[in-house]
């Protein structure tokens, strides 16, 4: 079997390493111990499913893996790290520090050792990227929007030329059969999440897991907050533009443990709060989003808002007192009494105005 003129080549298992460009893991990974990454996609990729289906039925020569050398007879694996890392833990399941329960279970099942494993030898990792274009962002075996813009950011450094960033996305477009704009934010919003990630997710704690890039990714699209991020445009992807205290900001909404923003759908909400100074000014001040959203309108639409909800707040809590028999009663006159005087305040303010 060939791919285009390259013939089939069997290399040695323990000459294969892994891509420390791989865009499917998180940098950290990439640049960490081969038990780091081994560990990592035990735990995300489905690698027990995978390693149970080659000790049954064997590797596929249909399924060679594509490599570039690499120094003293070693060779990179670019496409194929998952079922090197499977292949890895079938030879030698100590490597993992994880599952090891699952991977007692698979070893006997094993029918044959993989000493030499079928692979393709490119010259250069470039000579590949244009196929894993193919495979991931418009082929069968598609990757999430982080794995696509890190692969993307690789395909822009390949192919970027004199001209204009605009005509660079556009050529990255058509190679992928894509549109620019998509292209453009995808890079942008990579360039912040790694922003972040040098940043040490501005002290928040929080697993890197657990950061949703297509929130970002989302949230760079809407006007008001790409530029109170200081970004041009969804596709800047130059890190001087960046106002970092305003993007922590929203770092924070998006992914810190006490964040405002829980679904997709509030991003349009953010946005418009992030567009008018008020709202934005009593966000800022600890006020939900989802009250905040009022002080974008007319301030006598606000007003009249806030009153209706206020109203609707108070009838509720009166109907809870009568299912409620003994109780303490002094905190909550006093929250009451806090309430009649706020009433009286707004009260006379109106006769005032009306006067």
């Amino acid at each position: 079997m060939t791919e285009g003129n390259k013939e089939i080549t069997y290399i040695s298992l323990g000459n294969l390493i892994f891509d420390p460009q791989n865009p499917r893991l998180p940098q950290e990974i990439n640049k960490s111990s081969d038990q780091n990454i081994i560990d990592y996609m035990l735990r995300e990729a489905n690698l027990i499913e995978l390693m149970q289906s080659i000790a049954e039925n064997g590797y596929f020569r249909s399924e060679p893996l594509l490599i570039t050398p690499e120094n003293n007879g070693m060779y990179i694996v670019v496409e194929g790290n998952r079922r090197l890392a499977a292949l890895k833990l079938l030879a030698n399941p100590d490597l993992a520090s994880v599952k090891q329960n699952s991977l007692k279970e698979i070893i006997p099942l094993k029918k044959k050792d993989f000493e030499k494993i079928p692979c393709i030898n490119h010259n250069k990792r470039d000579d590949i990227l244009d196929y894993l274009g193919y495979r991931h962002i418009t082929g069968v075996k598609s990757w999430g929007p982080l794995e696509k813009a890190r692969y993307l950011q690789q395909l822009f450094e390949k192919n970027e030329k004199s001209g204009s960033t605009e005509d660079n996305y556009k050529t990255l477009a058509k190679m992928i059969g894509s549109r620019a704009n998509h292209v453009g934010r995808l890079l942008g919003s990579l360039k912040l999440y790694d922003l972040a990630n040098d940043e040490a997710y501005f002290n928040i704690k929080i697993d890197p897991s657990e950061i949703d890039f297509s929130i970002l990714y989302t949230a760079v699209g809407f006007k008001h907050i790409h530029q109170y991020i200081g970004l041009n445009s969804p596709g800047d992807v130059d890190v001087k533009h960046i106002n970092r205290s305003n993007f922590k900001f929203i770092f924070k909404c998006l992914f810190g443990p006490d964040k405002k923003i829980t679904d997709s759908r509030e991003i349009s909400n953010l946005n418009s709060v992030i567009g008018n100074r008020a709202a934005l000014e009593e966000f800022k001040k600890g006020m939900d989003l989802s009250e905040a959203i009022y002080f974008t309108d007319a301030p006598i639409e606000t007003f009249d808002i806030l009153l209706n909800k206020a109203t609707g707040l108070l009838k509720n809590a009166r109907d809870c007192l009568d299912r409620i028999n003994d109780f303490d009663e002094d905190p909550f006159i006093e929250k009451v009494r806090i309430i009649e005087n706020i009433a009286k305040s707004i009260r006379k303010t109106l006769q005032e105005e009306d006067a």
